[in-house]
This record gives structure tokens, sequence and C-alpha cells, in this order.
């Protein structure tokens, strides 16, 4: 387990400050890309759609094809436009 963890962390996103003892996310400044999209879909008409359904992955992008695999982004967010508010919620989490 600890051998996985070391790897993970040496190849993600997650630093570990050695002075402060706390992690670090390690920022490339690359700002947020965006996929739009757009359905007819009901939320009634795709089901249940609870963490951690597989139907959810059919409704986000898995990677962002202008980055490179190691670029890529650690939250990809789900946001419906609704009147007269916006709702957003996490649709996927990497662990990098």
């Amino acid at each position: 387990m600890s051998t996985k963890f070391t790897t993970s962390m040496s190849n993600g996103r997650i630093r570990l400050n050695p002075s402060s003892g706390s992690l670090d996310v390690d920022c490339n400044g690359a700002g947020a890309g965006f996929v739009m999209a757009e359905s007819e879909y009901t939320l009634e008409e795709l089901g249940d759609l609870v963490y951690p359904n597989p139907s959810c992955a059919k409704l986000v992008t898995i990677q962002l094809q202008s980055l490179p695999k190691d670029d890529q982004p650690l939250f990809a967010f789900q946001i419906k436009a609704t009147k007269p508010k916006m709702l957003s919620w996490p649709v996927v989490q990497r662990n990098h």
C-alpha cells in the first residue's frame, strides 16, 4: 500500500510540502477547460445518477483532448442551466 501511495504521489499533482507537512496541489496555471454538450433527455429519462453509477461516464468527457495525459484536470463538473438558478455538482474526481 505505501509503495502504491508513494508512486501515486510522485506521479500526480498532489505533493507533500516538507516544511509544513501538508499536502499541496501542484497547479500548472493552465486555467479551466470547457466541454459543451446538449441533450434533450430529462433527468427522469436518464435514471438514477447516484455516484458511482457507470451511466454517469456517458455524460462527461473522460479526458480533454487538448491537454497531455499528465495535465488532465483533477475534477470535472456538470453544470445545468436552470431558471432562475445555475446548479453544479462534481461528476468525476481523478486520482492522479
